[in-house]
C-alpha cells in the first residue's frame, strides 16, 4: 500500500476519492432517470443507500486527511476555497435529505415545513454541487493541459526515468550533481507561494509557468514577478519553512547517497536565497554550493529590488554551474531539473547531462529536450542514473 506523499496520493487518499466520485456519478445518473421518466423512481432506495455511504467515505476521507501527514497542498487559495465549498456541499446535500426523511416519520406520510424545505433545497443543493464538480473537471483539465501532474497525484503513477531518443548519451558517470531547488528538491515554486501571501497567486503562477516551459525568457519575467508580490523581508522564514515542510520524497537520501560516493552535490536555483539556504543545510548541501538570487531590502524590511544574478535569466545556470564545476576540478556534472533554464545550462563546460524531473510539474518542453526525463515522485528513483553502482 502507498502512503501519501507531497506530490502524490497514497492507496488509502486514491480509494476514497475515486470511490466517492463513483457513488456521485451513480446518484446524478440516478437522479436524471427519475427525472426523465417516473419509472426509474424504483432506484431511489438505492440513491438514499448511496447518499449514507457517501456521508461515511466523507467522514472517513476527513479522518484521514488530518491523520497524513504528507499530503498534496493546494496551489493556491482559489484552489483551496474550491475544495472547502466541494466538501461543504458534499455534507449539507445529503444532511439535508436526512433530516426530510427524519421529519416525514417511520411511514414517510408526514408533511411539514421541514420535509417542503428538504424537498426544495435537496435538489437545489444537489445541482450546486454538480455544478462545482463539473467546475473541478474542468480546472483540472485546465492545470493538467498547463503540464501540472494533477492526475499523476490522484493516480499514483510512477514513471521511471527514460532517455530522449533524440539526443546522443554517453558514459553517466558524474563527479558533481546540481539541483534545481523549485519544484525538484522542494514539491514547490517558492515564488508562487510568496504570491499567495501578497494575494496576487494566479498572475505570478502564470508568469512562472511561460517562463519555465520556455514560452518566454526568464529574465522577461523575473523582476516583474517580484514587483508584483514586494515580498517583505519577513516573509522570507515563512517560505524557508514551506521549503522544508514540502521536501520531495528522497531527497535527503538521494543527497546523502551521492556524497557517500564522493559526488560533489550543489542547488543552483533562480529562486530567492534566505529562503533555499536552510532547506539546503537540511539536506546537507554547503551554503558554498548553493545558489540563488538575493533580494535588498529597507531597514523597514520593505522590497527594495535583488542584487545582480546570472540566475535571474533563462542562461544564467550554464555560467553557475560552468563556475562551480571548473572551481572544483569536476569532470562530469548532471544537472536535474523541472525548467528550460535547466536545460539550457547543458554545454561543455557546464552541465554535461540534463535530467529532466517531472516528479512535481511536468513540461512537456522539457521532456522533449532533457537528456533524460523522470516523473518519478521518489528522486532515489534517479540513483541509478545519476550514481550507478558499477560506477
Amino acid at each position: 500500500m502507498q502512503p501519501d506523499t507531497h506530490n502524490h496520493y497514497g492507496s488509502v487518499s486514491r480509494f476514497l476519492h475515486w470511490g466517492m466520485a463513483l457513488c456521485f456519478a451513480l446518484m446524478f445518473l440516478m437522479a436524471l432517470a427519475w427525472r426523465l421518466d417516473a419509472r426509474w423512481q424504483s432506484l431511489i432506495p438505492a440513491h438514499e443507500a448511496l447518499g449514507n455511504l457517501l456521508l461515511m467515505l466523507l467522514f472517513f476521507r476527513f479522518i484521514w486527511a488530518i491523520a497524513s501527514e504528507n499530503r498534496p497542498a493546494a496551489d493556491s487559495r482559489a484552489a483551496r476555497l474550491g475544495h472547502l465549498a466541494l466538501y461543504l456541499l458534499m455534507l449539507i446535500v445529503p444532511s439535508i435529505a436526512l433530516l426530510r426523511d427524519a421529519a416525514r416519520g417511520r411511514d414517510g406520510s408526514a408533511e411539514n415545513a421541514v420535509t417542503r424545505f428538504g424537498d426544495l433545497w435537496h435538489g437545489r443543493t444537489a445541482w450546486l454541487l454538480l455544478a462545482l464538480i463539473a467546475g473541478h473537471i474542468a480546472m483540472t483539465i485546465f492545470h493538467q493541459r498547463r503540464g501540472e501532474k494533477v492526475l499523476q497525484r490522484m493516480a499514483g503513477r510512477r514513471e521511471q526515468p527514460t532517455p530522449n531518443p533524440g539526443i546522443p548519451m554517453t558514459s553517466n558517470a558524474y563527479d558533481g550533481v546540481v539541483f534545481d531547488c523549485d519544484a525538484t528538491l522542494s514539491a514547490l515554486e517558492g515564488i508562487d507561494q510568496l504570491a499567495a501571501l501578497a494575494g496576487v497567486a494566479d498572475q505570478v503562477s502564470a508568469l512562472t509557468h511561460r517562463a519555465m516551459n520556455g514560452e518566454v525568457p526568464l529574465e522577461a519575467v523575473y523582476g516583474e514577478r517580484l514587483a508584483l508580490i514586494r515580498p517583505r523581508q519577513s516573509d522570507l522564514a515563512a517560505i524557508a519553512q514551506q521549503y522544508l515542510d514540502h521536501i520531495t520524497p528522497g531527497a535527503r537520501e538521494t543527497i546523502a547517497a551521492l556524497q557517500a560516493r564522493g559526488v560533489k552535490v550543489a542547488i543552483v536555483s533562480g529562486g530567492i536565497l534566505d529562503a533555499i539556504l536552510p532547506l539546503a543545510g537540511a539536506l546537507g548541501v554547503a551554503p558554498a554550493d548553493t545558489f540563488a538570487v538575493r533580494l535588498q531590502f529597507t531597514a523597514n524590511g520593505d522590497y527594495a529590488g535583488f542584487d545582480a544574478s546570472p540566475l535571474a535569466t533563462a542562461a544564467g545556470k550554464a555560467a553557475i554551474v560552468a563556475a562551480w564545476k571548473a572551481q572544483h576540478g569536476l569532470k562530469r556534472v548532471a544537472l536535474v531539473g523541472d525548467g528550460m533554464s535547466d536545460v539550457a545550462a547543458r554545454a561543455p563546460d557546464a552541465a554535461d547531462t540534463v535530467i529532466g524531473y517531472g516528479g512535481v510539474v511536468e513540461r512537456a518542453a522539457v521532456r522533449a529536450a532533457a537528456d533524460h526525463y523522470s516523473s518519478a515522485a521518489d528522486l532515489r528513483d534517479l540513483l541509478p542514473l545519476l550514481a550507478p553502482a558499477s560506477s
